[in-house]
Parts: structure tokens; C-alpha cells; sequence
């Protein structure tokens, strides 16, 4: 009121009285800036304090981008300080350009160390914003691993470009006054001067803004194939257009601070500079409050499985590759009921594509499915903590998982631990991409075990029947002798086969690491005898070699032209030798965490050629560990679901300790690092392979 009113009496007082009441005005208002500047700090120390806090909650760590923010913090709160420091400058300098008072003696001395300090502050928040700019790009970043190279290609295009962009920035900021050394001098003040200064403002907006713009267009480009509906696409697109608000605040800050014919004015472009600084830090927070407002998802693997009054009908895939659900129904619902429920689950995951890791999602061409391999990174900010799931694409098929151990029963070393959460496993698992999971049999009872899963699950789980050479001994201990155990096994792969519900014999082999489980000789007799139901039964082979390659393969080889579809050596940790004799025989190889524990096992990864390579994650058994060789490779991934100790286990956790299938993105991701393909190729590789093997329905 104070500034009106002078307006209203300026022309009614003396002049002295009006530049001293102007004066006082302006103090006024460089009082109001630091107010303003300060705030605007405080506010983004807090959002990155609330980002932190969400992120350490849900995943246990930080990652690049957070790195880039606290950056971006730092130079914002410096960039304040100086501000500070050299505020009574800017206002004495205000003052003197526009009439209202004289300079002070020590004016001329003032001037160039305020012009180094604002070149200084000019930098520092150009750097804010790149910053920021860099934590968006390493956010976006797993959206494109896995994508097509030219996708990827688009983020380092970008990544380039705002490198350049920000180096353009310092060069047009120093020719804005040549020679450079009187850039300190303030001898800079001629119609040209003022003209290269304004412009360079400009070019600093122009770049700024089509650097976001850029960054925002790369996760919105693939948004427009995700298979969604409107409401989700709109929500994720918002999320994704956040950089809009960082646009106007720039567009604003220069509208306000530049002048035709004169340089801008220092208190302006101070107080617009800090507002535009802090609001880039704090929308760089803004996803991570995503988890603080998603709803958990209510649905659990119950609601789109097998109960007693319906089953889960079995998912299938149309001609082009698209998911469908084909009605199994017991109560007579209708097939479009359950594609309603089908794509209910879905949307589910989807609209949590930015309350965890990159999430499912695909679009579809002639071609069939192409998948967008990672959506969302934040491996963090935007994560549920019920449902923080890695991803794969969404035809990932798993050939080994033992499902039948007691372990995803709650039950740890033969006692009650924990509630049974099997169910919990498969919903991770569907969420995290599989579509088949093949339940290991590992003798007579754990194969009846993974038959009565497979029933359970229709179209989602299958099994395989057969005695693991470590179980050997079994035979003899059978009541009735070995002759009724094999009797009895091939009954029950007979049965299971012709039901659909068996789609491979095995798990049987030679391990020759574990005598103190099952001796030689042992081994060596059933692994015959086994091979012989295998060949009346005309199932493929579910295979175990360890330490054995030798009479593996001298008593695997007669057999294999009489097994048309050969069979799969899993859970591979031989030599690249040892892998070239089996593939030449005719066999795929599997690889899961115990694939990859070191350099050597890596090498054997690469080698294996991809028409020939299946994936699994061989659970419980077989995690990745920090201290693989293959942990490197593993950045890519995004983290798995919260895990904590048996006796501290809740709904939706996973227990440490305990491999499962839904584990299978980082092997996923493992291969593909290691073999320099992406995710899409080595999953899209496993399932025709898989499919080709062992049907699981599909064929």
C-alpha cells in the first residue's frame, strides 16, 4: 500500500521525497526476494527429504538419479547463500541504475565483484537445471533398455543434445560481452552489448525448454503403444509431462527480467532465476509421491486363480500375439467375463506402472508382441511396496521352479514359519511376466505334488514327474523295491501326459557333487532306468548334470534320437566345452543364478547360442547374490520385492533367503547384458524355445 500510495502522491511531493520513498520500496522488495528465495529452498529441502525417505522405505537404497537431485539441491542452497551475500550489492546497484540515489565510493569496487559473483550464480543454476534434467534421463532411462536399438538410440540422442545444450549455455553467456575480460570490467553497456546479452538469455530459455521438452517426449512416445485405457494413459502421461511446469516457470523468469533496450535487472533475474531453480528441485520429487497416494492393489492371486467355484482360465495368445483368457469356467460365466477379469488384472499392474519398477507393458503390431520392456524405472520413488515387481516382457515362460517345496508353504526346516503364501509367489510371478511356470518333480511324491499344483493352476502352471539323481537311493528304499517305484512313475507320467498336465520327465540325471546324497552306482542305474520311461512315455527330458558331463552324455546320447524333442539340461554350470557336446546333441540349456556365479560361468552364458537357451530360477535354490559375477550385470534390473526374515514375514513380502520365480527379469536381464542383446530378444528366444520343448500348453 505504502508503493501505491506513492504512486497516487508522486506527483504532489518533491522529487528528493519520491526517491526516498521509491527507495524505501525497493527495500521493501529485495527484503520480500530473499523471504521468497529462501523459502523456495526450504520447500525443495523438503520435498527431497520426503523423496529420500519414500525412497529408502520402499527399496532399501538410491540410485543414479537421486544423485543428480541431491546435486541440484546443493548448488540451489549455494546459489541462495550468494545470493545472500551479495544482496545489498544488487540493491545499491538497482538504486544507482535507475536515478534514485548516488554512488558510494566504494560503487566502482562493488561492481566487478558483483558481476563475478552473478556469472558464477548464472552457471550454478544453469547447472540446477541440468541437473535435474540428468535425474529425469537416468529416471527414463530403463524405459528403453531392452527396446529396439533405435529407441535406445533416442535417449542418448537426447542425452548429447543437453550436454551440447548446457555447454552453449557458458559460450553464449561469455561472447555476451567481448572482449571476454571486460565481461568483470562493466565496460559492457553499448547498444550491441545489451542486444548479445538479452539474446544469450533467450538462447539459455530456448535450449532449456526444448531439452525438456525432448526428455518429456521419450517416455510419452512409448506411452502411446501401451496398452491401456484412456483414464490410465492420461494419469501416466501427466506424471510423465511434469517438465511442463519447469517450462512456464522459465518462459516467466525471462519475460520478467529482460529489457529492449537495457540489461536486465539484477534483482529480478535473482529472485526469477531462484523461483525457476526450486521448482525444477521440487518437481524432480514430485513422482516419487506417486507411492504416497497409489491405493494398494486389493486383488490377489486368489482372484484371478482357480477357488473352488471357478478356475483361472488359461491365458493364451490370439494370432497377433495379444493376450486373451480362454474360458475354463466351472460356474458358466462367460469367456468375455473372464477377458474382463483378465484385463482387470492388467490394468491393475499398469496403474501401478509409477508406484514400482518398470512394469509390464506391450503393444501389438502384425509382428505379434512388442514389448516395452521397462516402464517407469524409479526403482523407488514410485513403488508400492505390496507390489514392487521386476519386469519382463509379457510372454516370459519359467522351466524350473519348485513350487512343491515347503518353503512357499511357510514352512522353513520343518517348522511352521510363516503364513502359506504360494499364492503371494504366483502373483509375483504373473505380475512379473510369466505366463508358464514348469513345476519340478524331484521323486515319486514331489512330482504328484507339482501335478496337483498344475491342476490347481490351469494354463499357468505345468509339471514334471521323475526322480532327481540326489534322490536316487529312494528306489531302493520304495516300498515294494525300485521295480514298483518305476512302475509306479510311469503310471503317473502316462496320466499326467495325457491329462496335460505333465509336459516333461524329469528331473533326472547324474550329480556327481553330492555322493553323501546319493552314491555312483545308484545315480547311474536309474538314471537308465528313467531314460527308458522317458522313451515309452515320449515326454522331453528335464535334465540334471553335475560333475558328471562324461557318462551323462555317454548314456544320454543312444537315447536321444528316439525322443524327438530332445530335452533340456537345466540349472547349467558346465564348461563351454561341455555345452558345445550337448548342444550338438540336440539339447537346449538352462541358465539361472547358479549359471552365473562366475567370470567362467559368464563365458559360458555368452557362448550358448539363443536358439538354443531357456531361463529359470531353479527356487528356492539358486538366487543371485551380491557376490556373483553376474551381480554387475545386474543394474539394469530393477530391485525385487521387499524381502525380510522368515519370522518377520507379512502379506506381500518375500521372504530372504528364498528364491522366486518372479527373480526370473534378473536373470533375464543377466543374459541379455552379458550377451549385448536385449530383453525382449532373450525372452522372446526362451519362450518359442520353451514353447517348441515342451508345449505348456500352447501347441
Amino acid at each position: 500500500m505504502l508503493c501505491h500510495g506513492h504512486q497516487y502522491q508522486r506527483h504532489h511531493a518533491s522529487a528528493s521525497a519520491g526517491s526516498t520513498l521509491m527507495s524505501t520500496c525497493k527495500g521493501y522488495f529485495a527484503d520480500l526476494a530473499q523471504g521468497v528465495m529462501w523459502a523456495g529452498v526450504s520447500l525443495a529441502v523438503v520435498f527431497t527429504i520426503i523423496r529420500t525417505t519414500i525412497r529408502l522405505h520402499i527399496s532399501r537404497r538410491l540410485f543414479v538419479d537421486d544423485a543428480f537431485v541431491y546435486i541440484a539441491l546443493s548448488i540451489l542452497i549455494a546459489m541462495a547463500i550468494l545470493y545472500t551475500l551479495i544482496n545489498n550489492i544488487i540493491f545499491q546497484i538497482v538504486l544507482v541504475g535507475e536515478g534514485l540515489v548516488s554512488p558510494s565510493s566504494d560503487f566502482p569496487r562493488q561492481v566487478p565483484f558483483f558481476l563475478k559473483v552473478q556469472f558464477a550464480i548464472i552457471v550454478l543454476f544453469w547447472t540446477t537445471l541440468w541437473a535435474v534434467k540428468a535425474a529425469f534421463l537416468m529416471y527414463y532411462k530403463k524405459l528403453f533398455v531392452g527396446l529396439p536399438g533405435h529407441m535406445q538410440k533416442c535417449w542418448w540422442a537426447v542425452v548429447v543434445f543437453s550436454v551440447l545444450a548446457y555447454l552453449g549455455c557458458w559460450v553464449t553467456q561469455l561472447l555476451s560481452c567481448t572482449p571476454i575480460p571486460t565481461y568483470f570490467d562493466n565496460h559492457c553497456q553499448t547498444p550491441k552489448d545489451i542486444y548479445i546479452s538479452n539474446l544469450s538469455l533467450y538462447y539459455a530459455m530456448g535450449v532449456d525448454v526444448v531439452c525438456d521438452i525432448l526428455i518429456m517426449a521419450l517416455p510419452l512416445r512409448l506411452l502411446w503403444g501401451l496398452k491401456v485405457n484412456s483414464q490410465q494413459k492420461v494419469a501416466l502421461a501427466a506424471i510423465f509431462s511434469l517438465g511442463f511446469i519447469v517450462i512456464a516457470f522459465a518462459v516467466v523468469r525471462v519475460v520478467e527480467t529482460s529489457a529492449k533496450f537495457k540489461h536486465v535487472n539484477p534483482m529480478w533475474l535473482a529472485l526469477w532465476s531462484m523461483i525457476e531453480a526450486s521448482v525444477a528441485v521440487i518437481v524432480s520429487c514430485l513422482p516419487s509421491f506417486r507411492a504416497l497416494f497409489s491405493s494398494r492393489s486389493s486383488s490377489n492371486y486368489k482372484d484371478h486363480t482357480p477357488s473352488s467355484g471357478s478356475r483361472l482360465s488359461r491365458l493364451s495368445r490370439n494370432p497377433k500375439g495379444t493376450m486373451w483368457l480362454e474360458n475354463q469356467a466351472s460356474d458358466g460365466r462367460s469367456h468375455a467375463d473372464f477377458s474382463q477379469a483378465g484385463a482387470s488384472l492388467a490394468s491393475d499392474d499398469l496403474n501401478r506402472l509409477t508406484t514400482s519398477p518398470p512394469y509390464i507393458g506391450y503393444t501389438v503390431g502384425a509382428e505379434g508382441l512388442h514389448r516395452m520392456d521397462t516402464m517407469l524405472r524409479d526403482r523407488a520413488d514410485d513403488e508400492s511396496e505390496e507390489h514392487i515387481l521386476p519386469i519382463m516382457p509379457q510372454n516370459g515362460v519359467h522351466v524350473g521352479i519348485n513350487l512343491g517345496d515347503p518353503i512357499y508353504r511357510g514352512i522353513h526346516h520343518g517348522k511352521k514359519s510363516h503364513k502359506d503364501d504360494l499364492d503371494d509367489v504366483l502373483q509375483r510371478a504373473v505380475e512379473a511376466g510369466c505366463l508358464k511356470l514348469m513345476v519340478t518333480g524331484s521323486d515319486l511324491m514331489e512330482s504328484r505334488n507339482a501335478i496337483k499344483i498344475a491342476k490347481e493352476h490351469p494354463g499357468l502352471c505345468y509339471a514334471t514327474v521323475g526322480v532327481h539323481p540326489c534322490s536316487a537311493k529312494s528306489f531302493d528304499d520304495y516300498e515294494g523295491g525300485p521295480n514298483v517305484l518305476l512302475k509306479d512313475l510311469r503310471a503317473l507320467a502316462m496320466e499326467a501326459k495325457e491329462a496335460g498336465h505333465a509336459t516333461a520327465f524329469g528331473e533326472i540325471g547324474l550329480d556327481y557333487d553330492r555322493f553323501y546324497l546319493s552314491e555312483k552306482e545308484p545315480q547311474l542305474k536309474y538314471f537308465e532306468a528313467q531314460l527308458d520311461i522317458a522313451e515309452e512315455v515320449q515326454l522331453p527330458l528335464f535334465l540334471h548334470s553335475r560333475a558328471a558331463s562324461e557318462d551323462f552324455e555317454r548314456l544320454l546320447a543312444p537315447r536321444l534320437p528316439r525322443l524327438p524333442k530332445k530335452g533340456l539340461v537345466h540349472s547349467f554350470t558346465g564348461t563351454i566345452e561341455e555345452m558345445e557336446r550337448l548342444v550338438a546333441l540336440g539339447l537346449d540349456i538352462g541358465v539361472n543364478g547358479c549359471s552365473m556365479k562366475t567370470e567362467e560361468n559368464l563365458d559360458v552364458v555368452r557362448a550358448i547360442p539363443l536358439e538354443r537357451m531357456q531361463i529359470e530360477t531353479d527356487g528356492p535354490w539358486c538366487e543371485m547374490r551380491a557376490s556373483h559375477a553376474s551381480a554387475k550385470y545386474r543394474t539394469a534390473a530393477p530391485p525385487l520385492p521387499k524381502a525380510v526374515k522368515k519370522e518377520k514375514w507379512e502379506k506381500g513380502l518375500m521372504v530372504k533367503g528364498r528364491n522366486e520365480p518372479a527373480a526370473i527379469s534378473h536373470v533375464a536381464h543377466v543374459v541379455a547384458s552379458v550377451k549385448g542383446i536385449s530383453i525382449e530378444e532373450v525372452c522372446e528366444a526362451a519362450w518359442n524355445n520353451s514353447i517348441k520343448m515342451f508345449g505348456l500348453g500352447e501347441t
